[in-house]
């Protein structure tokens, strides 16, 4: 019976130390707001094109450099392109980059920073003197090295920021 009294406790205590990091969190003026940007940002990438049927190639002859109004947001620029619709899949591309990158250098930097905690010696060395190497150089230059040497498309930046990460 105490053996069940003491998991009951931890749990309650792990369940109280979450709601109080939340609690602090949500009282804290300037992160709620951030998280609203964050999410609003992300809603209005992802939803938009499909509520406006927003289309970022197609040219509108007779609105060539036009200034924006009712029927281009934020107007086009010199090819009749909608500058809303260029800003809104350029955000989609930015997102899928910077999250697409962030597991990438997630799924690579966590074993390896569990074998070099775990092994020490030798493993430690090599992990730590890679990521010394890596961090060496200046990131951007090297991605777009990388880039120019593989080839240039989203998918290739992707993995070079992941990597380098």
């Amino acid at each position: 019976m105490s053996e069940t009294n003491t998991i009951d406790t931890n749990t309650m205590k792990k369940d109280s130390y979450y709601r109080d990091v939340l609690k602090k969190f949500m009282a804290h003026r300037l992160a709620m707001i951030g998280v609203a940007i964050i999410v609003l940002e992300v809603l209005l990438v992802v939803l938009l094109p499909m509520i406006l049927k927003l289309d970022p190639y197609t040219s509108d002859i007779l609105a060539f450099s036009s200034k924006p109004g009712p029927g281009h947001f934020l107007g086009t620029d010199d090819t009749g392109r909608d500058v809303f619709a260029r800003l809104v899949f350029g955000g989609r591309v930015s997102l899928l980059v910077g999250l697409l990158s962030a597991v990438i250098s997630l799924c690579i930097g966590v074993p390896l920073g569990l074998i070099a905690g775990y092994y020490k010696g030798i493993w430690e060395t090599i992990v730590m003197r890679a990521a010394d190497i890596f961090m060496s150089f200046p990131s951007m230059i090297l991605v777009l090295v990388l880039v120019s040497v593989i080839g240039p498309s989203v998918w290739t930046v992707t993995l070079v920021i992941g990597v380098l990460g």
